[in-house]
């Protein structure tokens, strides 16, 4: 969990506060962070999280940004980070899905008083995505997360699919899906399902692993799609994230075209390195990205020139509206995760997630 005081500097700095905001917290990651870069490459992210803004009033709020190092000319695309039974459903500015009170209604905040019996539920945490398009920032889908509570029980993952499947994929689809099997073979439930409905009827399904017994079925479950990569090294590739899996506390991330029960080609792999926050990289994650996962040295350096001004913390404190006590807001921006994408059709692809998470606070003087 994200200590927030270890990274806040304690000055304190006058400026309006008001309930955690999104589009605050974004503004002060860029002029902290990123205010060198290019006029506009942030503006459509902002516009959306002044929309979120209206659909939520919550004392702590979290949003991220996704940078495409291939692409480092291109604005990142922009995630917002929600329980889905805080998050208003009111349809304007297509920031929710037309199915989110169906997210609503089936997600569960606590276990141990909303489930019935133990077992997989689907939890109120909800990223959602905006992808860069032609026209700007489009809501690509959301990001639900699946968790357990006690033992799971037969049928658990059979009853997940079907209510994924109400949400936005024809009835049977993800149950009688052979490539969704497969994963679920291969690992067990994934730790997150990826809702792409901004992008057709596509599935993400992603899953890591923290053991060698884990890092070892992601070995043996990528030599089956080594085929439809001819030019991945999967023997070296195999041996590094062996020796450095539980450094680098990777996830397979996999791309599945539902209608057509078609796993796309390729894969993709997220680095957790733990601990890592920011700044220098470990010389075993630059190590692997170069000669594990053949990642060119110019995304690389533009990664490490992302990592310079991470990570970052504030406190911000102001006099409240009514005069009476200082509102107070801690601002931090954190490296989150790494994610290389191998495809067949180019180069491995590496792209860096940046967290920022804001929380505000109230005292009344006596």
């Amino acid at each position: 969990m994200l200590n927030i005081q270890n990274l806040i500097n304690h000055s304190k700095i006058a400026i309006p506060t008001g309930l955690a905001s999104y589009a605050q917290l974004a503004e002060w990651y860029i002029d902290q962070c990123d205010k060198d870069s290019k006029a506009h490459k942030y503006d459509k992210a902002i516009g959306v999280a002044r929309a979120c803004d209206k659909l939520h009033s919550e004392p702590e709020v979290t949003c991220g940004f996704e940078y495409h190092h291939s692409r480092k000319e291109a604005p990142p695309d922009f995630l917002i980070y929600c329980n889905a039974n805080r998050f208003s459903s009111q349809q304007s500015s297509g920031i929710v899905p037309e199915w989110w009170p169906k997210v609503q209604k089936a997600c569960i905040t606590s276990p141990e008083t909303d489930l019935q019996h133990s077992g997989l539920y689907l939890a109120c945490e909800n990223w959602i995505e905006f992808d860069q398009g032609s026209n700007g920032l489009f809501m690509a889908g959301i990001w639900q997360m699946v968790a357990q509570h006690g033992l799971e029980k037969p049928h658990d993952w059979l009853k997940i699919c079907s209510t994924i499947e109400d949400w936005n994929y024809p009835p049977g689809s993800l149950a009688s899906s052979t490539s969704v099997a497969e994963f679920y073979l291969a690992f067990g439930f994934p730790t997150q399902i990826g809702i792409m409905s901004g992008r057709g009827q596509y599935l993400k399904l992603m899953k890591q692993h923290l053991t060698p017994e884990q890092i070892g079925a992601h070995s043996d479950y990528i030599s089956r799609l080594w085929p439809m990569l001819p030019h991945f090294d999967f023997r070296n590739y195999s041996q590094r994230i062996r020796d450095a899996g539980q450094l680098l506390r990777p996830a397979t991330s996999v791309d599945i075209d539902i209608v057509n029960d078609r796993l796309l080609p390729g894969f993709g792999l997220e680095i957790h390195p733990a601990g890592y926050l920011g700044g220098p990289t470990p010389e075993y994650l630059h190590s692997f990205l170069t000669d594990g996962c053949h990642v060119d040295i110019a995304q690389i350096d533009d990664f490490f020139c992302l990592m310079k001004s991470l990570p970052k913390g504030v406190e911000v404190s102001s006099l409240n509206s009514v005069g009476t006590g200082l509102d107070q807001s801690a601002y931090v921006a954190k490296f989150n995760h790494l994610k290389v994408v191998f495809s067949p059709d180019s180069a491995p692809r590496l792209k860096t997630y940046v967290r920022l998470v804001s929380i505000h606070s109230k005292s009344e003087e006596s």
